[in-house]
C-alpha cells in the first residue's frame, strides 16, 4: 500500500571497497603531512558523494576538520566553494581578511594577487594540526569558476607539505578531450593527482544495495526491474526503490517510470499546486536557496514556504543545507533542480528572474554575479550589462581574472561597438585576459580596443594599446609585430612626454636585437636615455648586452650585462628581473660559461615565484630546464617542467619553451605531462617570430629528441626548415651543430658556412667546438676518432651533455642513443604499470600483452609491494616517472 511521503531508506555501503581503501590510504598520507588531492569521476548518480561521506566515517575522529563546497553551474562567483570550505572547517573569520582587497587598482595585469591569495589560503588549510588533516571536498568541479580552479591547479603544482586532503568531484565527460575540466585536470595529473573513477555497480552489487536498504521484503520481480532499470547507478536504483514501496511494485512495470527524470517528476506532481510553485521559484533561485527569499518572492508566510518545503523533503526532493547558515535548504541534487527549473515556460522563468534579482538588489550583502546572471535570464540587458561589469569588476580585485574576462565577455554584449564605453570594457577585457595567460585571445582583444580608440581620436589611449601590444605580441610570439606596435608608440608618443617614449624605445631595441637588427637596436638606443628611469636603464643595458654577444664581444657583453642586472634587481620588478636573468643566462651559454647560466636562471625562477608571477615564472622554469638538461640534470630539470606545465600558462613564449623541454625529458625515458603544442606547431611558431634564439632553442631540442629516438628523417626535416628559416646564427649554434652532422649536403654546407663564420670569433665558443667537430668528421682513418674524442672533452669541459654524447657516439662509430636512469623495475613492471597508471584491468592488461591475469595480477602485486602501496590505484604516470628517474 503507498505510504504518506518517501518511506526512508537505509544507506548502506556497498561495492566500492577498493575505491575506499584507495581514499583511507590518501588520507593517511595526508595525516603524515603529504597534501594529497583526489579526483573521484564518475555520472550522475553513481555514488561520488557517498563514497567521500563513507571515508568521513571511516576516519573517525582522526579527521581536524571536514567541509564540503558546492560548486554552482548558473552562477560562478570566484572562490565561492572555498569561501564554503573554510566556513565548513571553522576559519570562516578569516575569510573576510584573506577575499576583500579594494584597495588595489582592479586593472593591474598581474597574477601577484591572485597567486599571494592562493598561498594565504592554502596556509589557513594547512594549518590543522600534525595528524589530524582538514578534509575538504570540492562538489561538481567542473562547474568550479577560474579562480577556484586556479588554486587547485597551484595545491597541486605547488607539493606543498602539510595535512591537507582535497577531493573533488567530477563528472565523467568533464575530464574528456574538450570537456570542461580536462586540460585543468591534465595538468594536475602530471603533480599527483590521483583520479578514481567509478564505474557502475555490478548486477550482484545492485542487487546487495537493494536488499541493505529496503526497510521491507521485495518480491524477486521488483528487484529484478530495479537492477534493470538502475544500470548500475546508486542513486536511480534507490530513487526505483523508493518509487516501489511508496506507489506500488506495478509502478516499475509503465514506461513513465525509465527515467531518473520521470521519477522526480513524479514526486513532484504529488505536491500541491502552491507547493510546486515554491519548488519553482526555488529552482530559479539556484540549488541552495534562502527560505526567505522564497517567501518575499510568493508573497507567502515563511511557515507556508516552510511547511511546503518540509513536504518536499519528505519527497526526498530538497534537504536542509548547513554549509552557507542553518536556514539554507538545498535540492537533493542539482539534477533535481535542473529537472523542475526546466517544467517552467520561459516566460514564466523570466518572470521569476526578474522578482528574485529585484530583490537581491534591495539585499544588504547582494552578490553582483547573482544579479548579473538574473537580470540577463529575466531579459534586462541593461541592467544584465551593468551587473556584468561589477561582478567582473569584483573578480578582478580579487584577482581572478579568468572569471573576470568571463563577465566582462557578457558585458560586452550589451553594448554597441565603436562607442567609448565598448571600448573603456573591452580594454579591461584584455587586462584582464593577459593577466590570465589566455594567449589566444589576448592579442585580438587589445586590438579591438585600439581600434575604437583609434575611431575616437582618444591619443593616450591608442599609446598606451600599443605599448600593450608590443609587449603581447612577443609573448605571443610575434616579434616583428611586436617591434612595429613598439615603433607605433615612438611615433605617436613624440616629444610630448620623454619617459614613455623612452620606455617604448627601449622596447623596441630590444625586439630588433632579437630578430638579429644590431644596428637598428643600437640606433634605438642612442635616441632614449633623456630620463634616469631604473627600469628603462636595465633594458637598454640588457639590449646592450645581447648586441656585443651577438657580434662576440665576451668582455663588453658580461660588462653591460652586470650593470643591467643590478639595475633590474633595484627595480624589483619579477618581469623585469626574469627578462634581463634569462637573457644573461642565453648569453653565459653562447661564452660557455655554464656556472652563470644555470645561477642566472636560478635567480629568474626563484624572483618570479618571489613576486607571485605565474607566467613569468613558467617561463624561467622552462628555461632553466632546458639549461639544466643540457648539463645532464634530468631530475632537476623534470621538476621545473612539471611545475612550469602545472601552472597553465599557454601562450606563445612559454609553449615553445615547454614543448622543446619536454621532447628532451621523453627522449631520455622521462614523461612528465603533455605540453600544450604539438612539436610541429611549436617549430612553426619559432620560426614565425623569426628569432635566431627561439628558433635555434626549438630546432635542437626537437632534432636531439628525433635522434636519440632514431626518428633521422623526422630529424633531417626539423633541421631543414630551422636552417632555412635562420638569418642570423648567433644564439643558433647547437642547432647548426646539429645540422652540420645529421642534414642532408645542401643544409650541411649552409649549417658549416654559418658556424665557420661564428667559429672565428674567439668568445663564441660554442660555434667553436661546432665547427670543430665538423672539421673533425672530414678526417680519415684513426685521425677522426681521435679529434672527435678532443671535441667530445672541449664540450664536458663546456658542460654540453647533449652535445658531448652525440660527437662521442661518432667517435665511436655508434647512433647516438638516449642517456637512461635505472630503476627499481623491470622493463615488464614498467610496461604494466603504465598500463595501470591509465587506469587499465588487469583482463585489458593480459588480452593485450598476451598473458594470464593471473600473471598480471602478480605483477600488480610485485609492483605494490616495491612501491610501499596498498592499492592500484595510487599508481600514477607521476609516480612511476619518479620512481624511474
Amino acid at each position: 500500500m503507498p505510504m504518506n511521503g518517501i518511506v526512508p531508506l537505509r544507506d548502506p555501503f556497498v561495492g566500492r571497497a577498493g575505491e575506499l581503501a584507495a581514499l583511507c590510504e590518501a588520507f593517511d598520507r595526508a595525516a603524515s603531512g603529504r597534501t594529497t588531492m583526489v579526483a573521484v569521476v564518475g555520472e550522475v548518480g553513481i555514488g561520488r558523494s557517498r563514497l567521500i561521506a563513507e571515508l568521513l566515517t571511516s576516519t573517525g575522529g582522526r579527521a581536524g576538520g571536514s567541509a564540503i563546497g558546492p560548486c554552482l553551474e548558473r552562477v560562478r562567483t570566484p572562490f565561492l566553494p572555498l569561501i564554503e570550505v573554510l566556513r565548513g572547517v571553522g576559519l570562516g573569520g578569516d575569510v573576510d581578511r584573506i577575499l576583500p582587497d579594494d584597495d588595489i587598482a582592479a586593472s593591474d595585469p598581474t597574477n601577484e594577487r591572485l597567486i599571494r591569495r592562493y598561498h594565504d589560503i592554502a596556509r589557513l588549510l594547512l594549518g590543522a594540526q600534525r595528524g589530524h588533516p582538514y578534509v575538504v571536498a570540492i562538489e561538481d568541479a567542473q562547474w568550479a569558476d577560474a579562480a577556484t580552479i586556479g588554486l587547485l591547479e597551484y595545491l597541486a603544482i605547488a607539493r606543498l607539505n602539510g595535512p591537507l586532503l582535497i577531493l573533488l568531484t567530477l563528472q565523467s565527460d568533464a575530464i574528456e578531450p574538450n570537456g570542461t575540466f580536462a586540460a585543468a585536470h591534465a595538468r594536475m595529473r602530471s603533480s599527483g593527482l590521483m583520479t578514481i573513477r567509478l564505474s557502475a555497480l555490478s548486477h550482484a552489487e545492485a542487487g546487495e544495495l537493494i536488499a541493505a536498504s529496503s526497510p521491507v521484503l521485495l518480491p524477486r520481480a521488483t528487484a529484478e526491474r530495479i537492477k534493470d532499470l538502475g544500470e548500475g547507478h546508486p542513486l536511480f536504483i534507490k530513487e526505483l526503490l523508493r518509487t516501489a514501496i511508496d506507489a506500488g511494485h506495478d509502478v516499475l512495470t509503465q514506461p513513465a517510470f525509465s527515467s531518473i527524470r520521470s521519477i522526480v517528476l513524479g514526486r513532484f506532481y504529488e505536491l500541491s499546486d502552491a507547493d510546486q510553485r515554491v519548488l519553482h521559484c526555488a529552482s530559479a533561485v539556484g540549488r541552495v536557496f534562502d527560505p526567505r527569499l522564497v517567501a518575499a518572492l510568493l508573497d507567502r508566510s515563511l511557515s507556508d514556504i516552510l511547511a511546503a518545503l518540509r513536504r518536499a523533503r519528505n519527497l526526498q526532493l530538497v534537504r536542509e543545507q548547513p554549509i552557507r547558515n542553518s536556514d539554507a535548504i538545498a535540492f537533493t541534487k542539482a539534477l533535481f533542480c535542473d529537472i523542475i527549473y526546466r517544467e517552467l515556460l520561459n516566460a514564466e522563468a523570466r518572470t521569476l528572474h526578474a522578482k528574485i534579482a529585484q530583490a537581491l538588489e534591495d539585499a544588504p550583502s547582494r552578490s553582483a554575479s547573482d544579479l548579473a546572471y538574473h537580470w540577463s535570464a529575466a531579459g534586462d540587458a541593461v541592467k544584465a550589462l551593468r551587473y556584468n561589469e561589477i561582478a567582473a569588476d569584483d573578480a578582478a580585485v580579487l584577482a581572478a581574472y579568468e572569471d573576470a574576462a568571463r563577465y566582462y565577455d557578457e558585458a560586452l554584449r550589451g553594448v554597441q561597438n565603436g562607442t567609448h564605453a565598448y571600448a573603456a570594457l573591452a580594454e579591461k577585457r584584455a587586462y584582464a585576459a593577459y593577466a590570465a595567460g589566455v594567449a589566444e585571445r589576448t592579442d585580438e582583444l587589445f586590438s579591438d580596443a585600439l581600434n575604437v580608440y583609434e575611431a575616437l581620436g582618444d591619443r593616450s589611449k591608442v599609446i598606451r594599446m600599443q605599448i600593450f601590444l608590443s609587449r603581447q605580441s612577443w609573448t605571443d610570439g610575434e616579434t616583428e609585430r611586436g617591434y612595429q606596435h613598439a615603433l607605433r608608440a615612438v611615433e605617436l608618443i613624440g616629444e610630448s612626454d620623454p619617459t614613455a617614449r623612452d620606455f617604448a624605445l627601449a622596447m623596441a631595441a630590444s625586439y630588433a636585437v632579437h630578430l638579429g637588427r644590431t644596428d637598428e637596436a643600437l640606433d634605438l638606443v642612442s635616441r632614449g636615455g633623456t630620463t634616469p628611469d631604473p627600469d628603462i636603464e636595465a633594458r637598454r643595458l640588457d639590449t646592450l648586452a645581447l648586441v656585443h654577444a651577438r657580434r662576440g664581444e665576451r668582455v663588453a657583453a658580461f660588462e653591460a650585462l652586470g650593470h643591467a642586472q643590478a639595475a633590474a634587481d633595484a627595480v624589483g620588478d619579477p618581469d623585469l628581473v626574469v627578462r634581463v636573468y634569462s637573457n644573461s643566462a642565453d648569453i653565459a651559454t653562447l661564452f660557455g660559461a655554464a656556472a652563470d647560466t644555470l645561477r642566472w636562471w636560478e635567480h629568474a625562477v626563484a624572483s618570479a615565484q618571489n613576486g607571485k608571477y605565474i607566467g613569468r615564472m613558467a617561463y624561467a622554469a622552462l628555461g632553466h630546464a632546458l639549461a639544466l638538461i643540457g648539463v645532464g640534470d634530468l631530475a632537476r630539470a623534470q621538476e621545473l617542467y612539471t611545475l612550469a606545465i602545472g601552472t597553465g600558462v599557454t601562450n606563445a613564449a612559454v609553449s615553445m619553451l615547454a614543448v622543446s623541454a619536454g621532447a628532451l625529458l621523453r627522449a631520455y625515458g622521462i614523461r612528465s605531462g603533455a605540453p600544450p603544442l604539438s612539436e610541429d606547431e611549436a617549430l612553426g611558431m619559432a620560426i614565425r617570430s623569426g628569432e635566431s634564439l627561439r628558433i635555434g632553442q626549438v630546432g635542437a631540442a626537437l632534432a636531439s629528441a628525433a635522434i636519440v629516438e632514431e626518428r633521422l628523417g623526422d630529424a633531417r626535416t626539423i633541421l631543414s626548415r630551422a636552417v632555412e628559416a635562420l638569418d642570423t646564427a648567433a644564439f643558433a649554434e647547437e642547432l647548426l651543430t646539429l645540422a652540420g652532422i645529421f642534414s642532408e649536403t645542401d643544409v650541411r654546407r649552409t649549417a658549416r658556412t654559418m658556424l665557420e663564420v661564428l667559429g672565428r670569433r674567439v668568445d663564441n665558443v660554442l660555434a667553436r667546438a661546432g665547427y670543430e667537430t665538423l672539421l673533425a668528421l672530414d678526417r680519415h682513418g684513426s685521425a677522426r676518432p681521435a679529434a672527435l674524442r678532443a671535441v667530445a672533452a672541449r664540450l664536458h669541459d663546456l658542460r654540453r651533455a647533449q652535445l658531448e654524447h652525440f660527437v662521442t657516439a661518432l667517435a665511436e662509430g655508434s647512433v647516438p642513443k638516449p642517456l637512461r636512469h635505472g630503476s627499481a623495475l623491470t622493463s615488464r613492471e614498467r610496461e604494466i604499470a603504465g598500463f595501470v597508471a591509465d587506469g587499465r584491468s588487469n583482463r585489458n592488461i593480459a588480452e593485450h600483452l598476451g598473458i594470464s591475469e593471473r600473471t598480471v595480477e602478480h605483477h600488480v602485486s610485485s609492483l605494490l609491494s616495491r612501491l610501499g602501496l596498498r592499492s592500484r590505484l595510487f599508481i600514477t604516470q607521476d609516480l612511476l616517472d619518479s620512481a624511474n628517474s
